[in-house]
């Protein structure tokens, strides 16, 4: 069909959630990446963000990483590290579960990236 807007032609269907491109992306190629870089100066999202960590078919190939030139804009970067880390720490309590999501998206996932890289 006809694409009538230039935005849908260069991006995909606009109409559709940033996020779940990304996760159906994720699911039909088992070799991407993403990272949640931009998304942690949002702290509502951080329940969404520990379930995917946590997901089967995507969590192992979610990175830690910083668009700090975009979120310096919302708060500063240390203020957002020490909001994500605060809150991973409530949800694993809350969890009663030594999840190690920190770990998972700052080191391991990050490790096994490079050495595919």
């Amino acid at each position: 069909g006809e694409i009538n807007d230039p935005m849908q032609e260069y991006y995909g269907n606009v109409n559709i959630n940033w996020c779940k491109q990304i996760i159906d992306l994720m699911q039909s190629y088992p070799s991407l990446y993403t990272d949640i870089s931009y998304a942690l100066w949002n702290k509502k999202i951080f329940p969404f963000i520990f379930k995917q960590i946590q997901s089967d078919s995507i969590g192992n190939r979610i990175l830690f990483g910083t668009d700090f030139y975009m979120t310096e804009r919302k708060m500063s970067e240390k203020e957002i590290y020490n909001q994500f880390i605060k809150a991973i720490k409530e949800y694993e309590e809350e969890q009663q579960s030594e999840l190690r999501l920190w770990d998972k998206i700052a080191g391991f996932n990050i490790e096994k990236f490079l050495k595919h890289a």
